[in-house]
C-alpha cells in the first residue's frame, strides 16, 4: 500500500473544531436522560407496597443464582406463613452478595390473596432507585444549559471577529481538557501573542476536538501562526481563532517520519 495514501486516510478528518453541544447532541442526551429517569420511576413504582397489605416475618429458604456480564448474581427466595399456609416469594432484587440461609426478611402480602406478596426492601434500595430520575434530570438540565451556552458563545465569537481587535500569535502548547498531554479526546491550545498593551500574554482557546494531527506537528520548531480576537472594551474577552489552523497533510507526516528515521539511524562514524 502506498504510504502517503495510508497516511492520508489516517489523517483525514483530523481538522480542528470547537467542541460544543449541538442540537443533535442535546436531543440525544435528553433521550438517554429520559430513559434513565423512566427506569428509576418504573422501579420505584414496581417496589411500592399497598398500605392495605399486611406484613409478616419470613425466612430465606433458598438462593438462586445467575451469571450476568461475567458476575454471579444471587436472589433470595423467602418463605412466609399466613395462618397454617406456607408461601414463598422471590426477593425481586439480585445482588453479588449471596444471602444467608435462614436470614429473616420482612414480607408484605395481600390479605385477600395471601400468595400475592413482596419482600420489603431496605431504604437504601429506594434511595438507589430515586438516584436514576435525579441523575436523569440533572443530565437533561446540563444538556440544555450546554446547548444554550454554545449558542451564546457562537454569538460572542461572531461579534469578536466582527468588532474585536485582531492580533497574531503563535501556538505554544497543546493541553488535554484534564490538564495532561494525551493526543486524543478534548483539548485546548495556548497561543502567545503581544497584547494591546505591548506585553506578551498567553491566550487559551475554547475546548477543541479533532486535534490529533495538530498534536503530531513539530509546532515548537516550526511555529504555527494563529489569530486572536480581543474585545477592545474588555481584553479579558477574547477568541483564539482555530478555523484557519492547517490540517496535518500526508506530505507533512512523511517529512516527520523521515526526520525521525534520521534521528534514530546510527552515526556515520559508528558505521565505519
Amino acid at each position: 500500500m502506498n504510504m502517503s495514501f495510508a497516511l492520508g486516510a489516517l489523517t483525514k478528518g483530523l481538522g480542528v473544531k470547537r467542541h460544543k453541544v449541538g442540537f443533535g447532541s442535546m436531543i440525544l442526551l435528553l433521550f438517554f436522560s429520559g430513559m434513565f429517569a423512566a427506569f428509576g420511576l418504573f422501579a420505584i413504582k414496581n417496589q411500592r407496597i399497598d398500605d392495605r397489605w399486611l406484613r409478616v416475618s419470613g425466612q430465606v429458604v433458598e438462593v438462586t443464582s445467575k451469571v450476568r456480564e461475567g458476575k454471579v448474581m444471587y436472589t433470595a427466595i423467602v418463605s412466609y406463613s399466613v395462618g397454617s399456609q406456607v408461601y414463598q416469594v422471590s426477593s425481586g432484587i439480585s445482588s453479588s452478595l449471596a444471602p444467608t440461609m435462614g436470614e429473616t426478611r420482612e414480607v408484605a402480602y395481600n390479605p385477600e390473596q395471601p400468595n400475592q406478596a413482596r419482600v420489603v426492601q431496605g431504604g437504601w434500595i429506594t434511595l438507589l432507585f430515586w438516584s436514576f430520575p435525579i441523575i436523569g434530570a440533572l443530565t437533561a438540565l446540563s444538556a440544555m444549559a450546554g446547548f444554550v451556552q454554545s449558542i451564546l458563545r457562537s454569538v460572542a465569537i461572531r461579534q469578536l471577529k466582527r468588532n474585536g481587535q485582531k492580533i497574531q500569535g503563535v501556538l505554544t502548547d497543546i493541553r488535554s481538557a484534564g490538564g495532561g498531554k494525551k493526543n486524543n479526546g478534548v483539548f485546548t491550545i495556548v497561543v502567545s501573542a503581544i497584547n494591546p498593551s505591548g506585553m506578551t500574554q498567553s491566550y487559551q482557546s475554547d475546548l477543541l476536538s479533532g486535534i490529533g494531527g495538530l498534536a503530531m506537528s513539530d509546532y515548537k520548531s516550526s511555529p504555527i501562526a494563529i489569530d486572536v480576537y480581543i474585545d477592545p472594551m474588555n481584553p479579558e474577552k477574547y477568541y483564539v481563532d482555530i478555523e484557519d489552523i492547517p490540517d496535518l497533510t500526508p506530505e507533512r507526516v512523511m517529512e516527520l517520519v523521515q526526520a525521525a528515521k534520521k534521528r534514530l539511524s546510527p552515526d556515520d562514524s559508528v558505521k565505519k
